[in-house]
């Protein structure tokens, strides 16, 4: 979007649908839209918003509107890490095929000393939401674990990115009071879909 130009019709289209979802207009909201959306073009982001407005039960975040093909930017590559990961998969793999229950127990054990060292070294790029969103993801990887899938590197990439996307979202609409548990696992569950729709 060019700011000077679509700017107010911008503004004119979410303080619309402010009144379909009988939310408060404020410019904060306005301005913080607009921050997260002015790399879009302003019809892509009326279309999406229009058909929001016909189909979604909430104010839509910023995701729902934008077209459903937009990914999120990838994570950086890097070659020695990917190779640990990919050794670190295939050895908890060779576990949990061998002791299905105590390699669970084991994995679990791992990630709960992961967290401990974070939580001690108090990483100042690590805030809350991102702790949330490595705790929802290690969830699913265990889940899916217990159901013996598995996800390749490119997969592992696509998850990792739509869960930082899933933080920063929460960041947005975070005023200070936290972010309602329901809209949480609401957001969770469409970041993850969107993920999902990625893999194919």
């Amino acid at each position: 979007m060019h700011a000077a130009a679509d700017f107010n019709d911008f503004s004119a289209l979410m303080r619309k649908m402010c009144v379909v979802f009988s939310k408060k207009a404020t410019d904060e909201l306005v301005n913080s839209y607009w921050d997260a959306l002015k790399d879009l073009q302003l019809t892509v982001v009326r279309r999406c918003a229009d058909n929001h407005a016909r189909y979604g039960k909430f104010f839509p975040k910023p995701f729902d509107l934008r077209p459903k093909d937009d990914q999120p930017s990838t994570v950086k590559e890097d070659k020695d890490f990917q190779s640990a990961v990919r050794q670190n998969i295939m050895n908890w793999e060779e576990r949990m095929a061998q002791e299905p229950v105590r390699g669970l127990e084991l994995l679990k054990e791992a990630h709960a000393a992961r967290l401990a060292v974070r939580e001690r070294e108090s990483l100042p790029d690590c805030d809350k939401w991102d702790q949330a969103a490595n705790h929802h993801l290690f969830a699913l990887v265990l889940r899916q674990l217990a159901l013996k899938r598995t996800f390749n590197e490119q997969q592992t990439r696509i998850l990792v990115a739509y869960k930082h996307r899933w933080a920063k979202l929460m960041r947005e609409i975070d005023t200070g009071d936290g972010v309602d548990e329901s809209e949480q696992k609401e957001i969770w569950g469409n970041c993850m879909r969107e993920a999902e729709a990625q893999f194919a």
